[in-house]
């Protein structure tokens, strides 16, 4: 599991989700307007994969 803030410029509650739960094998950084930054995808593990919400 990885758990990532990636809104410390705008933190505001009504920005935030009450529950997401995401099921892709991997995330790539978000281009907020100023170009997607310097950072590698967020990748899942095969571990993880399944394991929070069980078909």
């Amino acid at each position: 599991m990885y758990i990532f803030n990636d809104h410390v410029t705008a933190f505001f509650f009504d920005h935030y989700s009450t529950f997401t739960l995401g099921i892709d094998s991997q995330y790539d950084v978000a281009d907020e307007g100023g170009g997607p930054r310097c950072l590698p995808p967020v990748r899942a593990t095969r571990r993880s994969q399944g394991t929070l919400a069980p078909a």
